[in-house]
């Protein structure tokens, strides 16, 4: 039986995820980025292969321009076997990264 399922995850509070967010940025250990924005018709892509039952989010890191690493998220789809489905083409990156993509100042955010 597996230990995977399309219910796995629980919603938490605005609050809770403002608090979380601000001990990310607060931690001097952490990237420079605070976000990533990925356009809903490549997420919709991913949600829709065959078998899937839910997502992964790595995380990475690549070489820019100067070759310092930076953050990447890479969103794969998962099957009832808690498998990634890698074979599809469909594993995602290229996300818009905050900074510099983020919200206005005049939007709430996390």
């Amino acid at each position: 039986m597996s230990n995977f399922n399309p219910n796995d995850g629980a919603f938490i509070s605005k609050a809770t995820a403002q608090q979380y967010t601000a001990n990310y940025r607060n931690n001097p250990a952490q990237n420079s980025i605070n976000s990533h924005f990925f356009g809903r018709n490549k997420i919709d892509d991913v949600l829709n292969q065959t078998g899937l039952i839910g997502l992964r989010v790595y995380y990475g890191l690549k070489e820019d321009e100067n070759q310092n690493l930076v953050q990447e998220l890479i969103i794969v789809g998962v099957d009832s076997n808690g498998k990634d489905i890698l074979d599809t083409g469909k594993i995602l990156d290229f996300s818009r990264p905050c900074p510099p993509y983020c919200p206005d100042g005049n939007s709430e955010t996390l």
